[in-house]
């Protein structure tokens, strides 16, 4: 951090410190958020995360209906081969 605010100094910056997973987190006797110009606590990982375990969900349910189609045409593959009547085309 004394790095970042030297160069902060040096080529007049500005600090922009997103503090959403510190919270009570110190560095020098000083509270995180405190070492900045702009304090922001963003929660795109989370909203991030939480969009990850929908499509997770969601390709989960799909992979379980593609598995059941597939057992589902491989029983009718054996009743056709079992009668020769079978009304299924495969």
């Amino acid at each position: 951090m004394d790095w970042i605010q030297s160069q902060e100094k040096k080529h007049n910056l500005l600090i922009v410190d997103d503090t959403v997973e510190t919270h009570g987190a110190e560095f020098k006797g000083k509270k995180a958020g405190f070492f900045s110009d702009i304090h922001l606590s963003i929660f795109l990982q989370i909203k991030i995360q939480k969009i990850q375990n929908q499509l997770l969900l969601s390709l989960k349910i799909i992979l379980q209906k593609i598995v059941k189609i597939k057992q589902k045409k491989s029983q009718m593959k054996k009743i056709a081969k079992n009668d020769d009547r079978s009304p299924y085309i495969l």
